[in-house]
């Protein structure tokens, strides 16, 4: 709009697309027509910014437009965010769907982690992605969360030990992040793993933690110990001893009780 304002014009075809897509002229592109389709999409694959390749996927969708191949196709759908058909496309969308967890930018980038698990892939991409959620415990909240759920729906026995020990970070703490000490909660119960009973019990009777992760804890623990965990402790208390009679040195009288022959008065007229 500033640039409009001072009747700025572009240099070339590109700053020309490129302005048109960040005032939404769609009725100027829709001009340009198949001109604007290289341009659109070198913007699409290769643009640093999150709005404007979402802009050029949107352009392109209104013309019409045919992605050419596989590269194409992911940046377009990441674009737009319609992870569906990203997780059709396997083990070929991984990569790229790795590089945007840790785009700022990206504001769908936390429905990332569950796309990847839904997807079918070999033993190389099934490890990449592991191994990127697990880095992704140490970003974000919103990306921790996201991560921990998803090894948690994975069920997968090698997330347990990362899982154990960012959890292991928020013992004893107050006012921990309710939400990521949440999730690691609900994982560990998830996954079952008698490795994590410990801790799940120490968190689980901890006052100092929310009420919502007390009883994630509590839950966690029958999933991981079986229901008697769900029992409280039953606390048996000492033995009453009977008292023990103190014998007197002083002999003590006993005192008589008074005697009444009458105990009622009756008045006769």
């Amino acid at each position: 709009k500033s640039l409009a304002r001072i009747r700025y014009k572009p240099a070339d075809e590109a700053e020309r697309v490129m302005l048109i897509l960040a005032g939404d002229d769609w009725h100027e592109l829709s001009n340009m027509g198949a001109d604007a389709v290289p341009l659109l999409e070198r913007i699409l694959v290769s643009s640093p910014s999150r709005e404007m390749r979402r802009s050029a996927a949107v352009a392109l969708q209104r013309l019409l437009w045919t992605p050419a191949d596989e590269s194409q196709k992911i940046a377009f759908f990441l674009a737009l965010g319609e992870f569906d058909h990203l997780v059709a496309l396997g083990d070929s969308a991984v990569n790229q769907m790795i590089a945007v967890m840790s785009d700022k930018n990206y504001g769908e980038r936390r429905r990332v982690p569950a796309a990847l698990a839904e997807m079918e892939l070999g033993s190389e991409s099934k490890l990449q992605v592991f191994n990127a959620l697990v880095s992704c415990l140490n970003t974000t909240e919103e990306m921790a969360v996201a991560a921990t759920t998803t090894l948690g729906d994975m069920g997968c026995p090698d997330a347990v030990l990362p899982l154990i020990a960012q959890l292991d970070q928020w013992k004893g703490r107050a006012w921990t992040d309710e939400a990521t000490v949440h999730a690691l909660c609900v994982a560990l119960g998830k996954l079952g793993d008698a490795r994590a009973a410990d801790l799940l019990k120490a968190f689980a009777n901890d006052k100092l933690q929310y009420q919502s992760v007390q009883k994630a804890a509590q839950a966690a623990l029958v999933n991981v110990l079986g229901p008697q965990a769900a029992e409280p402790e039953l606390k048996i208390p000492p033995p009453i001893q009977a008292p023990v009679a103190i014998e007197s040195t002083t002999s003590v009288t006993p005192r008589a009780e008074p005697i009444f022959e009458k105990k009622w008065w009756r008045f006769w007229r």
